[in-house]
């Protein structure tokens, strides 16, 4: 009796093996019968390839308990080693549902190892009732390799302020380098607004225009560069001027580099105008500083006047100090007080800006002027810079010829 029984529950194990592994119902299933109901958390994964992901299935049984599950890619069943049902190593896809899972489970997770290539692959969830009839849903998988991006760099080799002459060239110096991808282009921006006049812009040396904004690398320069010089022209106008120069890599990766160019209203006019002694020579009291010409000390066309003498002086009666006349007013200017800078000089005065900048940080002047004295003479709207170069004076009383000379910009 026992060799008979033996037999017979090998070959009832072959059969419960078979429908553990099998793929699709045996036959089209019952019509007549409700199907079982099955949903999936979602309808999109995005991935690494060879990435595991976690899929919670709900099922509800139709007119019969819910019998096996499986997942298939792409209409093939999926390799068993891939998966894992509720925490547990698959050792069959599809596998029949355990007793408590038949009458139906809610957020079920089957963890699946995506493909292993870069695609988009359906993941389908099948459950089988034991009437055959069948429910599944599909999970779309994108598997993509990401690839880390390095941006180049790039760093400005210059000073932290440049200051230049309205409409001139200033050569911006920098070293660059690759980070993931080759270097591609160059743009130019001038206060925040692409430079479309390419004329204002070189590469490298002054032989070499721009014949585009952005600017394409030459190849030499593509694996980086040392001391490269950009050009550009800046506006034929005072004022700063904020640029911004962005380099770009293959892979669209960028580094940008901000320089802030200060130009100034260029200084046109430099004379020398001589001032006697307002008491000396008639019509020689007063100085137009438009042409550097001695005028009386009322002249409608003159900005300063000499003060004159103090006839109660011994020896040199001049009073040796110069006003404002016509609105105009004349101020002392003193490099290092009053918030004038200590390297303010005549000679390196360019720009009308600097003149007026030291008009409005300077006093009303009421001293003696003596040689190397800078004044800055205003109406509010003309600005001129004067230098007393000379100073003559005699020690005779009554004797008028004491002159000063200034040199004159504006």
């Amino acid at each position: 009796m026992k060799k008979l029984l033996y037999p017979f529950m090998f070959l009832l194990g072959g059969m419960l093996f078979m429908t553990s592994c099998e793929t699709d119902p045996t036959d089209p299933g019952d019509p007549t019968k409700t199907p079982p109901l099955v949903t999936l958390a979602g309808t999109e994964i995005t991935l690494e390839p060879g990435e595991a992901f976690v899929v919670g299935i709900t099922a509800i049984p139709g007119d019969a308990d819910l019998r096996s599950l499986g997942v298939y890619e792409d209409g093939v069943l999926v390799d068993p080693v891939r998966l894992e049902f509720n925490g547990v190593a698959a050792s069959a896809n599809p596998i029949i549902l355990a007793a408590g899972d038949k009458g139906g489970f809610n957020d079920y997770d089957i963890v699946a190892v995506s493909h292993t290539d870069q695609s988009t692959r359906s993941y389908r969830y099948e459950v089988i009732d034991e009437n055959n009839n069948s429910d599944s849903k599909t999970l779309t998988v994108t598997t993509f390799i990401e690839v880390m991006l390095v941006p180049p760099t790039f760093t400005y080799m210059g000073g932290a302020t440049v200051t230049v002459d309205p409409g001139s060239l200033v050569a911006l110096e920098f070293d660059a380098a690759v980070g993931s991808a080759d270097l591609s282009t160059i743009e130019v921006y001038e206060n925040g607004a692409l430079i479309t006049d390419v004329s204002r812009l070189f590469y490298g040396d002054l032989s070499t225009q721009f014949d585009a904004n952005p600017y394409a690398i030459p190849a030499v320069d593509q694996q980086g560069f040392s001391m490269r010089k950009i050009y550009v022209r800046t506006p034929n106008a005072g004022g700063t001027f904020t640029y911004d120069l962005i380099l770009s890599a293959a892979d669209g990766e960028t580094a940008t580099g901000t320089i802030d160019v200060s130009t100034g209203t260029a200084i046109t006019t430099t004379l020398e105008g001589v001032l006697l002694n307002s008491a000396g020579p008639a019509g020689t009291g007063g100085l137009d500083l438009d042409t550097g010409n001695g005028t009386g000390s009322s002249d409608s066309n003159s900005e300063i006047r000499d003060l004159g003498i103090d006839g109660g002086q011994t020896g040199s009666d001049w009073i040796r100090k110069i006003a404002g006349i016509n609105n105009y007013e004349v101020r002392l200017v003193t490099p290092g007080q009053n918030g004038v800078p200590e390297t303010f000089t005549f000679d390196n005065t360019n720009f009308k800006e600097a003149i007026v900048g030291a008009y409005d940080a300077s006093p009303l002047n009421e001293w003696v002027t003596e040689l190397g004295d800078l004044y800055v003479v205003s109406n509010g709207i003309n600005y001129y810079l004067l230098n007393t170069i000379e100073i003559n004076e005699t020690e005779t009383t009554g004797d008028n010829t004491d002159f000063y000379r200034f040199n004159v910009k504006f």
